[in-house]
C-alpha cells in the first residue's frame, strides 16, 4: 500500500499523467469545442498549481522553470484558441503534447527518451494527418521525424560517443540546427490553431534540455561542423525568412535563425552553454507570442498571406499595438527578456570571444530588421476595402498581454534560473553506463 501511496503522488507521474488523461477525455468532447475549450483551461491551470506545490521528481530545481514554463505556454495557447477554427484538435493535440513534454522532461533515462521519440512520431502523424501533404515541407519535416526517432531509439542500444551523436542528431530537430530544422519549421506552419504557438515553446524548451544534458559529452572533433552547421543556418534562416509570404513560415524561420546562436554558443565553448535555456526560453516564448497573434487574423480572414494582410495598425488598433510590442520583445529590446538572455549567454564564458562572433551579431541585427519588416508589412499600407476587420476580443487581448508579462518577467529574473547543470545532465546519460 505505501508503494502504490507513493506512486499516486509522485509529482512526475502526476504531472505527466494528468495532461495525457485530460487530452484522452478531450476526444470524448471532440463534438462540443467550447466545453472541451474549458476543460482544457480547467486542466492546465490545475497544473500549474500542481508543478508549483510538488515540483518536479526529486526536487530538481534545474527541470523546474521549463516546466512550469510549458504548462503555462499550454494554457495561453489553450486560451487563446479560437472554439470554432479547428479548435479540438488544436486543443487535444496540446494537452497530449504537454504531457510529453513533462515526461520527457521530467523522468530521464530511457523513459524520457521514449517519451521524446512518441513526441516527434506524434507530430510527424498529426503533419499528415490534416491533409497538408502536398507541400514537399512537409514529407521532408515528416521524414526529420522519422530520422529523429530511429536515431533516439538507436541511442539506447549504443553507448559512448555513439549514443551521444545520436541524441544529438535527434535533439537537433527539436532546436532547431540546420539542416535538420524542418520538423520545427513543417510543424510551426502547418498544424492547426494554437497548436503552433506552444510547439513554438515545447520544441526548443525540449532540445536545449536534451543538448545541455550531453553537451559535456559531445567529442570534440565535431565542435567545428557544429560551428560551422550553426552559422550557415542562421544565415540560411534570415535568406529564408526574408522572401516568405506566410506569416508562420517567417516566424519559424525567424526562429531557426535566431536559435542557431545557442548552437554556436555551445561550440565555442567545448559544451559550457549554463545560460542556453534562458535565452531559448525568452525567443521561444516571443515567436509563440507572434503565432498565437497570427492564429487571431487566421481565425478572422482564413489565411496568413502576408501579401493579402496590410493596413491593420487603423482598424486593429488593439491588434496592432500588442503585435508590435511583441515584435519589440523578439527584437531583443532591454525590458524583454530576450535581450536579457542574450547577454547573459555572450557574457557568461570567460573565454576570449571567437571571430565569429561577428557573423553572430550581423546576424542578430539582420533578424531585428526582418522582424521590423513583418511588423510594416502587417500593420502598415492601405487597408482593403474588401474585408471587413474586427478588432482583438478582451480574451485575445489578455493572452497576448500574458504573454508580455512573461517576457518582461524573463527580464528582471535572475540570470540562472534557468541554468541546466549537471543533475540534467545524467539524466540523458544514466542509461547507457
Amino acid at each position: 500500500m505505501a508503494a502504490v501511496k507513493e506512486l499516486i503522488v509522485d509529482p512526475v507521474l502526476t504531472l505527466t499523467a494528468i495532461p495525457l488523461l485530460g487530452a484522452g477525455i478531450g476526444v470524448l468532447l471532440w463534438s462540443r469545442p467550447r466545453t472541451l475549450k474549458a476543460w482544457a483551461l480547467f486542466l492546465t491551470a490545475a497544473l500549474v498549481v500542481v508543478a508549483v506545490t510538488a515540483g518536479t521528481a526529486d526536487g530538481d530545481a534545474a527541470i523546474a522553470p521549463l516546466s512550469w514554463l510549458l504548462i503555462l505556454a499550454s494554457f495561453l495557447a489553450v486560451f487563446g484558441q479560437d472554439p470554432y477554427m479547428e479548435a479540438p484538435s488544436s486543443i487535444v493535440l496540446t494537452l497530449l503534447f504537454l504531457g510529453l513534454s513533462l515526461g520527457t522532461l521530467a523522468s530521464g533515462g530511457a523513459l524520457g527518451i521514449i517519451f521524446f521519440s512518441v513526441m516527434l512520431g506524434v507530430i510527424g502523424l498529426a503533419m499528415v494527418w490534416h491533409g497538408r501533404t502536398t507541400s514537399p515541407m512537409v514529407w521532408g519535416a515528416v521524414a526529420l521525424c522519422g530520422i529523429g526517432v530511429l536515431c533516439l531509439v538507436a541511442s539506447l542500444a549504443a553507448s559512448g560517443s555513439v549514443a551521444v551523436v545520436l541524441r544529438l542528431v535527434a535533439f537537433a530537430t527539436a532546436l532547431p540546427l540546420f539542416p535538420l530544422h524542418g520538423v520545427f519549421v513543417g510543424a510551426l506552419s502547418h498544424l492547426p490553431g494554437s497548436l503552433p504557438a506552444f510547439l513554438a515553446v515545447a520544441l526548443p524548451s525540449l532540445g536545449v534540455h536534451g543538448v545541455v544534458s550531453i553537451s559535456a559529452a559531445v567529442p570534440a572533433g565535431i565542435l567545428p561542423s557544429l560551428l560551422l552547421l550553426a552559422l550557415i543556418g542562421a544565415l540560411y534562416g534570415s535568406l529564408k525568412a526574408l522572401v516568405q509570404c506566410h506569416l508562420g513560415q517567417m516566424v519559424a524561420y525567424l526562429a531557426v535563425t535566431l536559435l542557431a546562436i545557442p548552437w554556436w554558443h555551445m561550440a565555442v565553448t567545448a559544451g559550457k552553454m549554463p545560460q542556453a535555456a534562458g535565452y531559448v526560453s525568452a525567443v521561444a516564448v516571443a515567436m509563440g507570442g507572434l503565432l498565437l497573434a497570427g492564429h487571431f487574423v487566421q481565425a478572422r480572414y482564413g489565411h496568413l498571406d502576408l501579401d493579402k494582410l496590410r493596413g491593420l495598425a487603423r482598424p486593429m488598433p488593439r491588434f496592432a499595438t500588442l503585435f508590435g510590442l511583441l515584435i519589440m520583445a523578439a527584437m531583443g529590446l532591454p525590458l524583454f527578456g530576450v535581450f536579457s538572455a542574450f547577454m547573459a549567454m555572450m557574457f557568461s564564458s570567460s573565454t576570449t570571444l571567437p571571430q565569429s562572433i561577428v557573423v553572430i551579431l550581423l546576424v542578430w541585427f539582420m533578424a531585428s530588421w526582418l522582424l521590423v519588416m513583418l511588423m510594416q508589412r502587417i500593420l502598415f499600407g492601405q487597408p482593403r476595402p474588401d474585408l471587413l476587420y474586427r478588432d482583438l476580443s478582451q480574451t485575445e487581448v489578455l493572452s497576448l498581454v500574458l504573454v508580455l508579462c512573461l517576457l518582461a518577467l524573463g527580464g528582471i529574473v535572475p540570470a540562472g534560473l534557468f541554468q541546466l547543470g549537471d543533475p540534467a545532465a545524467l539524466s540523458f546519460l544514466e542509461v547507457n553506463r
